[in-house]
């Protein structure tokens, strides 16, 4: 978030930023980032050549996870590179790792992987910050604070300027560069929740965590601490020294689930009584994520005639009705992108979806497609095997194989950023779920329009296959982008589903985009 905040600042103040070629920068990064590795690499050899290929008298942002090497110290020793490094709340930042560190292994693998516990994530965050402790040592640096970035980029784009003496242009809307970020840069901001150790970490684990890093949280983000905080740091100065037991290294679980498997139930709110007359629902059918299930369950809900699903063979597509049948849709389905069948309507498209692992997905379209020699994609990827498959999808760029879930939520055929992904499900979706809680969707939106939900699900059973890894490392390496989209979801199911009836209030009452 800091290095796109602080690109885009660069580029309103005529510093047009260019991927940099023949360095130390990987190939495959779409941005300027130096991996640790790299930077560990880095000389006074390698600073010549940057400067070599960057355009003259141009200032040039450059990202890495790295600590500072001896020609790094030469150079800013002698004003020729300036930068920042920006700190987080211990708290925080353990949490945040291990969240990467679950979705690494629940995905088989990942940068990380091995944050399988407290412990690891601590040695981790320790060793992070020592770097951070380099770089803000050095002339010209700046230190920068994660809750500053995240929540009040204005004032972090501010003191950049200052720092670089940036001449910016008159009537410069920091507030509109801040949301542009946000809506279009892979920024990497998934939850984004101030202070949510308060609600996972233990009393004691928070002290604990107060004890090896208080002095730096106070020195370093200070301006964020509130009279909870500074509390906690004194009594963690005052007490011996405490030790965490494997128990005690666990966070706290999250509410549970009620029996039924389903969010509390709310009254429909009355607004809703007449939603479908200013709005419809759409439900953007990712292939082999249960949704020929939620399909049949929503027409048992809203009415097997006020359902559409433009997978069925004969099924008048929109833009070929008569406006009168069209007003009489309650739910669109079929596999289109975001955004596709909008034009056709005067209402307000709402939508919902399921999701699954990018690579199980595949494999399970994959076994899908070779059955049916009469699928579009047979010819594609029918008689080949798994990893041939991924190589062929991956090698041509097909969609079923690349992106997936990019170029549905993103609402094109094209390539979208994580921001725009994030924007629309946030801003236009009540829920998208993983395919393992269709079931809590279906319930939710039966609750919410005061109908009862199906007294079962009809489940598609699929054809049985070999559960082959074969092209998982393939697939993965260039799915990143749709691992990302995928891991949002995770996090962001509950929230959406709990705040069900009142996010889709608050999605109707806006005025169609």
């Amino acid at each position: 978030m800091a290095f796109e905040l602080t690109c885009a600042l660069l580029e309103a103040a005529g510093h047009a930023q260019v991927r940099l070629r023949g360095t130390l920068i990987a190939e495959d990064k779409k941005v300027n980032f130096l991996s640790r590795g790299a930077m560990r690499q880095f000389d006074r050899g390698e600073a010549q050549r940057i400067e070599a290929v960057a355009p003259p008298h141009r200032l040039l942002a450059i990202k890495t996870h790295g600590a500072p090497t001896p020609a790094v110290r030469e150079l800013a020793e002698e004003g020729l590179i300036m930068g920042q490094a920006n700190f987080r709340d211990p708290r925080d930042t353990l949490l945040s790792l291990m969240d990467a560190g679950d979705r690494a292994n629940r995905r088989g693998r990942g940068a990380f992987a091995k944050m399988q516990d407290f412990r690891t994530a601590l040695a981790t965050y320790e060793s992070h910050l020592a770097a951070f402790e380099e770089w803000i040592a050095l002339p010209g640096f700046i230190a920068t604070r994660y809750d500053e970035v995240a929540f009040r980029g204005e004032d972090f784009l501010r003191r950049i300027s200052d720092q670089l003496r940036l001449d910016l242009p008159a009537g410069l809307d920091l507030g509109e560069l801040v949301r542009h970020v946000h809506q279009h840069a892979f920024t990497q901001l998934n939850k984004g929740a101030p202070r949510r150790h308060r609600d996972e970490l233990t009393i004691n684990q928070a002290l604990f965590l107060l004890q090896r890093c208080g002095p730096q949280l106070e020195r370093h983000a200070g301006e964020d601490l509130d009279t909870i905080d500074l509390a906690l740091i004194k009594a963690a100065e005052s007490i011996p020294e405490i030790q965490l037991d494997t128990e005690q290294t666990k966070r706290l679980d999250p509410p549970p689930k009620s029996k039924t498997n389903r969010v509390r139930r709310i009254t429909a709110p009355p607004r809703l009584a007449c939603f479908f007359e200013h709005n419809l629902l759409m439900h953007t059918h990712l292939e082999k994520t249960a949704g020929s299930t939620l399909v049949r369950s929503l027409m048992q809900i809203l009415g097997t005639g006020e359902v559409v699903d433009l997978r069925m063979r004969g099924t008048e597509r929109p833009d070929k009705m008569a406006a009168a049948d069209r007003h009489r849709i309650r739910l669109l389905s079929g596999h289109f992108h975001f955004g596709a069948w909008e034009g056709c309507f005067e209402r307000r498209a709402v939508y919902l979806a399921a999701v699954r692992d990018p690579f199980e997905r595949f494999r399970s379209f994959h076994a899908f497609v070779c059955l049916r020699p009469r699928h579009p994609a047979y010819p594609l990827i029918g008689e080949r095997t798994l990893g041939e498959a991924v190589e062929i999808a991956v090698r041509n760029g097909y969609g079923c194989g690349v992106d997936y879930l990019a170029r549905y939520f993103g609402g094109s055929t094209r390539w979208w950023p994580f921001a725009r992904v994030r924007a629309h499900l946030e801003q236009r979706y009540i829920a998208v779920v993983p395919h393992a809680e269709v079931g809590r969707l279906i319930a939710c939106t039966a609750e919410a329009f005061g109908m009862a939900p199906p007294a079962t699900l009809q489940r598609n059973v699929a054809t049985s296959y070999p559960s082959s890894d074969e092209g998982r490392t393939l697939f993965v390496k260039r799915n990143r982008l749709d691992y990302q989209v995928f891991d949002y979801v995770n996090d962001r199911c509950e929230q959406w589903l709990s705040d069900f009836p009142s996010r889709l209030t608050r999605l109707a009452a806006g005025s169609k985009p």
